[in-house]
């Protein structure tokens, strides 16, 4: 069997699960915040952003490029990564998301049947910038399935999006 592992993002590479190496993976960071389950993960193709959705019906950003994040206080343990910015909208969990690299969107869909665009923060952006201010990423928000939103595909060819239902549909938005 064969796995994808390595150092850093940038070094992905193919790995024998018999190679001893393989056994003793060791975590680089955890990142902590949501307030109940992960659900779905996204990377940036060109920028060390990883997107992620929870059940506690947020969006988070995080930035994942080598460094030693915040720090944690157990010895030996895979050090904290705090989000870059926390994007709410949601009225129900996030199912999945989807990253748009040459638009710098994201997509988020899940149990409340809309479909969200992001426009993706800046890197630069400070944890409290925004801070008391309606999310100014906000991108847009499509509604048309009327039930839960399993998955998005986004297109690389076009500015398009592909979302799927449990109401047995597929949408090209």
């Amino acid at each position: 069997r064969r796995v994808h592992g390595g150092g850093d993002l940038g070094e992905l590479g193919t790995m024998r699960m018999d190679d001893p190496e393989a056994r003793s993976w060791k975590p680089k960071h955890t990142l902590r915040s949501h307030l109940d389950g992960v659900r779905a993960l996204a990377f940036h193709g060109k920028m060390p952003v990883l997107v992620s959705g929870s059940e506690d019906c947020t969006v988070k950003c995080w930035v994942v490029s080598g460094g030693s994040g915040a720090g944690s206080s157990k010895k030996g343990a895979a050090p904290d990564i705090e989000p870059l910015f926390t994007l709410r909208g949601h009225r129900g969990p996030v199912f999945t998301v989807a990253v748009h690299t040459e638009r710098d969107l994201i997509y988020s869909a899940g149990a409340d049947g809309c479909l969200r665009s992001w426009r993706m923060p800046p890197l630069d952006v400070g944890v409290y910038d925004q801070h008391g201010s309606v999310s100014p990423f906000k991108h847009g928000v499509a509604r048309g399935h009327s039930d839960c939103v399993w998955g998005l595909k986004v297109s690389d060819y076009a500015p398009r999006v592909l979302s799927m239902g449990a109401d047995r549909t597929v949408r090209l938005w």
